[in-house]
């Protein structure tokens, strides 16, 4: 019997971190602000104006670099900054060792490089399994002027305020005037003033890890491994998971969404809402050893008094009979019938606890 894959994101099954926000955070004066108002403008961009045709939203990780190169972000204190920033979901350490026992497994991430080594070297997950998004800032080196330069406009996007997306908008007037006067201005800074400087090569050259990349690579690692799509449990978190989680539910693998988004639920066998990795183990350990029917069958209904009857792994049993106390984990098969309902619980458990 061929050996079973377990292919997961980054953060969210394995991490509580928002790695960009991190950065931004941790070396631009109003990082986190700069951020949002970032994401909102790459939402527009992306969906919305459509300007740049090839403009996509997980593009958004190099509008980021050029604020932290400008305030003297390098391969060394990003790493270190990534490394002392990290926190992982919990039982993600252990329940990733024992999964890598019992299946091939493999990262798929958006996140920089310096996060996926730092989850590795915590974790010792194999870094040869790891994809990620290659970002070597000493490609990118600025000169004294140039930093002054977009430190200036970090400055000024410090004080706008993040553009309002309202539901269902198509088109740059169905924001408000001030929204679109800051996606014109950020229009400008972008794509007239930070590319006149050495930031352009990254809106060029750099290859983010977007949704597109992974059905590449999932189709790369089969290769490499004479495995096949029904072999695979893939764990999903966002909108970049979506085109790989359609590709392995359609031909007979496993899919999870964990927390996931409207689009990667969308694609999801099973769906987990939780703040711990204890249950991705569990339907791991069912899938590798039992496959995927047993692991569907378990979803369906997942409480104790099942799981007691279940050959999953003591030790995995005893992680998630510990949540127990602070609250179990919401896990279900997804369907037409109960998609819009387990949306509306996610985005509440989000708001709240996550």
């Amino acid at each position: 019997m061929a050996k079973k894959m377990f292919v997961t994101n980054c953060e969210g099954p394995i991490s509580k971190n928002n790695n960009a926000k991190d950065l931004l955070a941790h070396f631009v004066p109003e990082g986190k602000r700069i951020y949002d108002i970032l994401v909102s403008y790459s939402y527009i961009t992306a969906y919305i104006t459509r300007k740049n045709k090839n403009y996509k939203f997980a593009d958004t990780s190099k509008l980021f670099l050029p604020f932290l190169l400008a305030f003297d972000a390098n391969n060394k204190n990003v790493e270190e900054a990534c490394e002392s920033n990290l926190v992982l979901s919990k039982n993600s350490k252990n329940g990733l060792s024992y999964i890598t026992q019992l299946s091939e497994p493999f990262i798929l991430s958006s996140s920089y490089e310096h996060n996926t080594r730092a989850i590795c070297k915590e974790t010792s997950f194999p870094l040869e399994n790891v994809y990620c998004t290659k970002a070597n800032l000493e490609k990118f080196e600025l000169s004294s002027k140039e930093k002054t330069k977009i430190k200036s406009f970090a400055w000024e996007i410090g004080c706008m305020s993040p553009p309002q997306i309202p539901t269902h908008s198509h088109s740059i007037k169905d924001l408000s005037s001030k929204d679109q006067a800051t996606a014109n201005r950020l229009d400008k800074i972008f794509w007239n003033e930070i590319t006149k400087t050495r930031c352009k090569r990254i809106f060029s050259d750099l290859r983010i890890i977007d949704e597109a990349s992974k059905t590449e690579i999932i189709q790369h690692v089969l290769g490499q491994t004479s495995s096949s799509l029904e072999n695979m449990m893939y764990v999903g978190s966002d909108r970049t998971d979506a085109a790989a989680m359609q590709l392995i539910k359609n031909n007979g693998g496993f899919t999870v969404s964990f927390n996931g988004d409207q689009d990667t639920l969308r694609f999801a066998n099973a769906s987990i809402v939780s703040d711990n990795f204890a249950p991705v183990s569990v339907l791991a350990d069912l899938f590798c050893r039992f496959g995927k029917v047993e692991a569907l069958r378990v979803s369906g209904n997942f409480e104790k008094n099942v799981l007691w009857l279940t050959k999953v792994d003591q030790v995995l049993l005893n992680r998630l009979f510990d949540m127990e106390a602070t609250g179990w984990p919401k896990v279900k098969i997804v369907t037409d019938w109960n998609y819009d309902a387990i949306v509306n619980e996610i985005t509440a458990v989000k708001k709240s606890v996550l």
